[in-house]
C-alpha cells in the first residue's frame, strides 16, 4: 500500500512538473511572438523625429517656425566664429608647447654632435 501510494504521488508530481513545463514553454512562445511584433511597431512609431522644433508635431501651435536658408547660414557663421574665438587660444598654446619641446630636442642633439666633433 505504501509503495502504491508513493508511486501514485510520484506520478502526480511528474504530471504536475510536465504541465508546469508546458505552461512555461507556452509563455515563452507568447513572449517571443510579442517581442517580434514590438520592433515593427516601434519602427513605425519612431521613423520620424517628433521634437519641439519639428513641423511633424500634431500640436503646431507650440512648434517654432523653420529657419530660412539665409538665417541658417548666418546663425551657423556666428556659432563658428564664437567657437573659433573660444578654442583658438588653446590650440595655439598647444602648438607652441609642442614646437618648443621639439626645439629643445633638436638643440640637445646639435650640442651632442658639436661635443663629439
Amino acid at each position: 500500500n505504501n509503495n502504491n501510494n508513493n508511486n501514485i504521488k510520484l506520478r502526480e508530481e511528474e504530471e504536475e512538473e510536465s504541465e508546469a513545463r508546458s505552461r512555461v514553454s507556452e509563455e515563452d512562445t507568447n513572449k517571443d511572438a510579442e517581442q517580434q511584433e514590438q520592433p515593427q511597431q516601434e519602427q513605425g512609431e519612431h521613423s520620424t523625429f517628433k521634437g519641439p522644433w519639428s513641423n511633424n508635431n500634431n500640436n503646431n501651435n507650440n512648434s517654432a517656425p523653420k529657419l530660412s536658408v539665409p538665417e541658417s547660414f548666418i546663425l551657423g557663421m556666428i556659432a563658428r566664429t564664437i567657437s573659433t574665438v573660444c578654442i583658438f587660444p588653446y590650440l595655439r598654446a598647444k602648438v607652441v608647447l609642442q614646437t618648443s619641446a621639439l626645439g629643445k630636442d633638436d638643440n640637445d642633439n646639435d650640442n651632442d654632435k658639436a661635443k663629439s666633433i
